[in-house]
């Protein structure tokens, strides 16, 4: 997968759906979260770092990697859990991208248990809550 652009045809069409949701629908676009787990949470990052307006949250469940745009939004609020024992997308590499995200600044909130490639019950529920908290 390349760096998420403005014309990338998920782009347009993701941003198309939120603002025709919000034409029926209020929405606080405060609180607006893209979501994933494993290649999807790694999609979710990469977007959500890159359009940090449409996404002011990311949640990330096992990622394996992340394409960061040269300025993050440091205010951005960012979840990640991750399994210490993934046997598909190792923990070292969100590990690297943790930290990563401290260097630039930014303050991840990350989990890690112990399991395989799996979203943890108990941690969905906290990055579903993450993600409702204002």
């Amino acid at each position: 997968m390349r760096k998420p652009r403005e014309d990338d045809q998920d782009v347009i069409d993701i941003k198309a759906a939120i603002e025709g949701l919000a034409a029926t629908t209020p929405i606080d676009m405060e609180r607006v979260t893209v979501m994933g787990f494993s290649d999807g949470a790694s999609y979710a990052l990469s977007v959500g770092m890159a359009y940090p307006n449409l996404f002011r949250t990311v949640v990330a469940f096992s990622p394996g990697y992340a394409f960061a745009p040269q300025r993050l939004d440091t205010d951005q609020r960012i979840f990640i859990a991750h399994s210490r024992r993934d046997p598909i997308l190792p923990a070292d590499n969100t590990r690297q991208i943790v930290k990563e995200l401290q260097r630039a600044g930014l303050s991840p909130d990350v989990h890690w248990f112990n399991g395989g490639h799996e979203i943890d019950p108990q941690l969905k529920q906290a990055g579903l809550d993450f993600a409702l908290r204002p």
